[in-house]
Parts: C-alpha cells; sequence; structure tokens
C-alpha cells in the first residue's frame, strides 16, 4: 500500500497514555511505523500526559491532527495527571474548534465522559482481546468507503478493553455497533475503541503481560491471543482514511 501525498507536511501530535517504560518505545514505534508508510513526510511529537507532558497552546495551534493514544491505564484512574488530561481535552475542543482529533481506547472512552456520555462493563462480560470484527453503521459505511475496507461492512481491529461506552455523548455518531467507533456531528472528532495502531510486537508485549486485561487467563488462552496477534486487521486501511479525513474540509455527517 502505497504512501498519500498531501500538499504540506502533516504535524500531528500524539498523546500516549503511559508511563511504563517497556511500552513506551512500542507504542512509540507502532505509530511510527504507520506514518512512515503512510505519510512519510508527517512530523511526529510525542507527549506523556502521566508524566504531565501535555502540548501548550502554542504548540497545538501549530498540529493538524491530534492523537489521544491508548496505554496501559484504566479509565478510572482519579490521578491529578488524569483530571489535567480530562480538562485539557474539554478545553482543546472549545479553544480549536477546526483541529481534528483521533481517540483510541482510553481516549475514545474519556471524550465519552468529558462530554456527557456513559460507561459500562463489556457486555460480553469479560475483557474483549485480540483482533475484533466490528460490524459498521450505514453511517459507518459510508464514512470509511475510500478505505480498502469499503466493500465490507465491517472492519477488523485490535480489541483490549473492559469498559465500553453504553451511550455516546450528545452530538456523536455511532459508525461502528456497539458505539465502537464514533464522529462528532461536526466531523472534527473521530473516537476508536480499537487499535488502528496496534504492531505485533506491542499486542504482544500486552497480550504477555500480567495486566487487567490477561489476569486470571490461562497460559493456553493467553498464548492463544498472542499467537494471534499476528492475524490480518485494517489498522493501515483506516489510519489511510483517516489522513484523507484530516484533509477534508468540516462537513458534518
Amino acid at each position: 500500500m502505497g504512501s498519500l501525498a498531501p500538499s504540506r507536511p502533516l504535524k500531528i501530535a500524539i498523546l500516549i497514555n503511559t508511563d511504563e517504560p517497556p511500552y513506551i518505545p512500542l507504542f512509540t514505534s507502532a505509530y511510527m511505523s504507520i506514518f512512515n508508510t503512510l505519510s512519510p513526510t508527517s512530523k511526529l511529537t510525542f507527549y506523556s500526559p502521566p508524566s504531565l507532558s501535555l502540548p501548550s497552546p502554542t504548540e497545538l495551534s501549530n498540529h493538524d491532527l491530534l492523537i489521544i493514544g491508548g496505554g496501559t491505564y484504566v479509565v478510572d484512574e482519579s490521578a491529578p495527571w488524569v483530571v489535567k488530561e480530562l480538562e485539557f481535552l474539554k478545553t482543546t475542543v472549545r479553544d480549536f474548534p477546526k483541529l481534528k482529533i483521533v481517540a483510541i481506547c482510553f481516549g475514545h472512552q474519556k471524550y465519552c465522559q468529558a462530554f456527557g456520555g456513559e460507561l459500562g462493563w463489556n457486555k460480553a462480560g469479560k475483557t474483549e482481546l485480540g483482533i475484533t470484527t466490528l460490524p459498521l453503521t450505514p453511517f459507518g459505511h459510508k464514512f470509511f468507503a475510500s478505505s480498502s475496507s469499503s466493500s465490507s461492512p465491517s472492519i477488523k481491529l485490535h480489541e483490549l478493553h473492559r469498559k465500553e461506552i453504553a451511550i455516546p455523548a450528545p452530538g456523536f455518531i455511532e459508525l461502528a455497533e456497539n458505539n465502537q467507533i464514533c464522529l462528532s456531528e461536526n466531523g472534527r472528532i473521530l473516537t476508536f475503541q480499537g487499535h488502528p495502531e496496534m504492531s505485533v510486537e506491542l499486542a504482544r508485549a500486552l497480550m504477555e503481560s500480567e495486566s487487567l486485561y490477561t489476569r486470571g487467563l490461562s497460559e493456553m488462552e493467553k498464548r492463544k491471543l498472542v499467537d494471534g496477534a499476528e492475524g490480518v486487521h485494517d489498522g493501515v486501511a483506516v489510519w489511510r482514511r483517516v489522513l484523507e479525513w484530516v484533509g477534508e474540509e468540516q462537513a458534518g455527517v
């Protein structure tokens, strides 16, 4: 799959919600691999909210895309950095109404909380792990129509979560069933419960960890997940569509 050719290099700010040393380079390299493939001239700047690293207003004003990524913390954390990041999300939407924002996993759920939605436990009653097929809604099928998955009524992404959006925030439209992908009505904020950025190396590290997500699984169950990390998913196609979306004029759905 070839790279896109934007009219100018994109500036992308990426928030990674972890301060655990083993995972920082894995998250960073996963994003770098995606953008080196699809938009090699893009400039990526990484921030770590748990380490109190967030873009300043001046920095944000010079960016085309803000990514609120996943990490190794659960959304219910009440630590000061989580409160600070929540306020950052609210002020960024208020002060930068034209900035495109992608929120993933932790970010997906935080945006729901920030703007009046509700979270609940996974309806399956267990942690959702591994590559998962996500049925698209009619709005979702239309939105992703220019991606390589346009002929399919679903997309496949890595999942790693126990909670999910029960009621989306007002002003957000469901693109994948069960609120797995949501888009703001003004077309500026796109959120994913799954991980389009996931690399094999990152997925394996997360599956092999003694985290809240894999605790209680048998060694056989955990090994199956680790082995399945190399499966086919639509992460690159999704990011290709995201980069197209970044270049589009503001439009509702």
